[in-house]
C-alpha cells in the first residue's frame, strides 16, 4: 500500500471520528441548552400563576375588611362614604377578576404541562372556592346588618379559609420551586456529563492520533534513518552497502533506488579505477616518449647540424654555390625540427606535470621573463610594462611558461617600423560583491591581460589560435610551430582558469587570463 494511501487513510479516519465528536457535543449542547429553556418555559408561568393567585387572594381580603368597616359606618354617614363604599366593591370585583384570571391561567399551563398534577389544581379551586364564599357570605351579613356574634363567627372562618388557601398556594410554590431546582440541577448533570463525555472522546481521539503518528514515524522515520546511515557508509568509501527495506511504499521504491544507485557507483568506481590504471600507463608511456624525444629523437638532429657545421668548414671551398645552399637549407629544417620537438615535448609536459600547487608571486615570475628575454626586446626595440600583480596557487615553471610564450608571441607579432610596446596588468574579479581592492581571501578569482600594439587578427580566429600547429601566417612572415599558445591553454586550463582573446587587424591584440587564487587541491 502506498505511503500517501496510508497516512491520506488515517487522517480520514481521525477527521471522521473528530467530526463525528464534534458534531454530537454540539448536539448535545444544543439539546441541554433547549431542555433548559424548556423546563424554565414550563414552571416559571406557573410559579407566576400561583403568586399571582396569591396575590388576588390579598387585594379581596384586604378590600373585604375595608368594605365591611365602611358598611358599618355608612348608617350615620354621609354621601363621601357611600363613594368609598362603591370604591371599595369595585376592588373586590377587580380582585376577584384577577383571581379568576390566575386560577384559568394555572389550570391551562398545568393541564398543559404537567397534566399528573390535576389533583394540586383541584386543591387550589376548593381552596379558594370555600376562600370566596365566605368572603361574600361576610359582605352579605355586613349588609343587612347581622348580630355580631355571626359576623365574628363568619370572620372567624374567613380567616381560617384565607390561611388554609394561602397556605395551599405557598405549599404549591414551594413544590414548583423545588422541581425547578431539581430539574435544572438534572439538566446541570447531564450538561456537566455531556462535557466529560466530550473531553474523554477528545482525549481519546488524540491518544489515539498520537498512537497513530508514533506508529508512522516508525514506518517512516526508521527507514529514513536507515537510509542516513547507508549514505553516509556509501560517502566513507563502502559501496556494498545495501539497505534493507522491503515495503512497497515510497520508501520502499526510494531503498531500492538507493541500491540500485550504489551497484550503479560501485560500476562506475571500478570503470573509473580501470581508467585511472589505464590513465597511469599511458603517462608512463608518454614519459618513455618524452625521454625518447628528447634524447634519442635529438641526438641524430644534433648530428645533422654538427657534421654540416664541419662540411661548411672544412669542404667550403671545393663545394659548389648549389651544395652550400643544400647544406643551409639541411641546418634549417634541422633546427626547425628541433625547436618543433621542444614545443611538443612542452606542450607534453603540462599534462604529466603532478608537482603541486605552491604559492607564486606573480610579479616576480613576470620580471623575470622579461630578463630572460631581454635581448629580444632590445632587438626590437620595444618594451615591456609589468604592473603590480597578484600571488596565487599555482606551478611556477607553468607561470613562468605561460608569461614566456604571451610576452614573445606580442614581441614577434609586431608592426613594420613601429617598436612594440606590451602592457601586463592584473585585478581581482569579486565574489559576493566584494571590492577589486580586497585581499585575495574574499576573491575568487584574479584576472591578468596582456595588452600589445602589434598586428591584431581577425577575431573570428580566436579560438583557432589556441589550437595545436594552428597558424595565420605564413611561416616565411613569422616564425614559429603553432604550439606556444595551445601550451598557454593548456596551463590555464589545467589551474582551473580560462584564457580568451580581443583583437582587430593592425589594433593589437589583448590576451585575457583568468586564474582561481586558491586552488582546492594539487596539481
Amino acid at each position: 500500500m502506498k505511503l500517501r494511501y496510508k497516512i491520506i487513510g488515517i487522517c480520514m479516519v481521525f477527521s471522521l471520528i473528530a467530526g463525528i465528536t464534534i458534531f454530537f457535543s454540539i448536539d448535545t449542547i444544543i439539546s441541554l441548552k433547549d431542555n433548559f429553556s424548556r423546563v424554565t418555559d414550563e414552571t416559571m408561568p406557573v410559579i407566576k400563576s400561583l403568586e399571582d393567585l396569591r396575590f388576588a387572594a390579598l387585594r379581596i381580603v384586604s378590600s373585604t375588611h375595608e368594605f365591611g368597616l365602611i358598611i358599618a359606618e355608612t348608617k350615620t354617614a354621609d354621601k363621601a362614604e357611600k363613594n368609598q363604599e362603591r370604591k371599595e366593591e369595585n376592588h373586590i370585583k377587580s380582585a376577584k377578576e384577577l383571581y379568576e384570571n390566575a386560577l384559568k391561567r394555572y389550570e391551562y399551563l398545568t393541564n398543559m404541562n404537567s397534566p399528573g398534577k390535576r389533583d394540586h389544581v383541584k386543591n387550589v379551586h376548593e381552596a379558594g372556592q370555600h376562600f370566596l364564599q365566605l368572603s361574600e357570605q361576610f359582605i352579605e351579613m355586613k349588609e343587612h346588618g347581622s348580630a355580631g356574634l355571626e359576623i365574628l363567627e363568619i370572620m372567624k372562618q374567613f380567616e381560617n379559609a384565607k390561611i388554609f388557601f394561602l397556605n395551599t398556594i405557598n405549599m404549591h410554590l414551594d413544590q414548583e420551586g423545588k422541581e425547578l431546582q431539581e430539574r435544572r440541577a438534572k439538566v446541570a448533570s447531564m450538561y456537566g456529563n455531556a462535557i466529560k463525555t466530550i473531553f474523554i472522546v477528545s482525549g481519546t481521539t488524540f491518544f489515539m492520533a498520537l498512537i497513530s503518528s508514533l506508529i508512522m514515524s516508525v514506518f517512516i522515520t526508521r527507514p529514513i534513518e536507515k537510509l542516513k546511515l547507508a549514505a553516509a557508509m556509501i560517502g566513507q568509501g563502502a559501496l556494498d552497502t545495501k539497505v534493507d527495506i522491503r515495503s512497497n511504499d515510497e520508501i520502499g521504491e526510494l531503498a531500492r533506488s538507493f541500491n540500485k544507485m550504489t551497484c550503479d557507483l560501485k560500476k562506475s568506481r571500478d570503470e573509473l579505477s580501470s581508467t585511472t590504471e589505464r590513465l597511469k600507463q599511458s603517462n608512463k608511456e608518454l614519459h618513455e616518449f618524452l625521454f625518447i624525444a628528447s634524447h634519442d629523437l635529438q641526438e641524430p638532429l644534433r648530428k645533422v647540424m654538427v657534421f654540416g657545421d664541419r662540411l661548411k668548414d672544412t669542404d667550403s671551398e671545393i663545394l659548389s654555390e648549389k651544395g652550400r645552399d643544400y647544406i643551409e637549407r639541411m641546418q634549417n629544417t634541422t633546427r626547425r625540427m628541433q625547436v618543433l620537438i621542444n614545443d611538443l615535448l612542452s606542450f607534453a609536459r603540462v599534462s604529466i606535470n603532478t608537482k603541486p600547487f605552491i604559492p607564486v608571486d606573480l610579479s616576480m615570475v613576470a620580471k623575470n621573463v622579461t630578463t630572460d628575454i631581454k635581448a629580444l626586446i632590445k632587438q626590437t626595440g620595444g618594451s615591456v610594462e609589468v604592473k603590480e600583480l597578484a600571488a596565487l596557487d599555482a606551478n611556477p615553471v607553468q607561470m613562468h611558461q605561460l608569461f614566456f610564450n604571451i610576452i614573445d608571441n606580442a614581441l614577434k607579432f609586431r608592426k613594420k617600423n613601429e617598436p612594440p610596446v606590451v602592457t601586463v596588468q592584473g585585478a581581482y574579479i569579486p565574489k559576493n560583491g566584494a571590492d577589486q581592492s580586497s585581499s585575495s581571501n574574499e576573491c575568487g578569482l584574479y584576472q591578468i591581460t596582456i595588452e600589445d600594439n602589434g598586428i591584431g587578427f581577425d577575431e573570428k580566429y580566436a579560438e583557432r589560435i589556441f589550437r595545436v600547429f594552428q597558424r595565420l601566417h605564413a611561416r616565411n612572415e613569422y616564425s614559429g610551430t603553432g604550439i606556444g599558445l595551445s601550451v598557454c591553454k593548456k596551463i590555464v586550463e589545467r589551474h582551473g582558469g580560462s584564457i580568451s582573446a580581443k583583437s582587430a587587424p593592425g589594433d593589437g591584440t589583448k590576451l585575457i587570463v583568468t586564474l582561481p587564487v586558491k586552488q582546492s587541491n594539487g596539481g
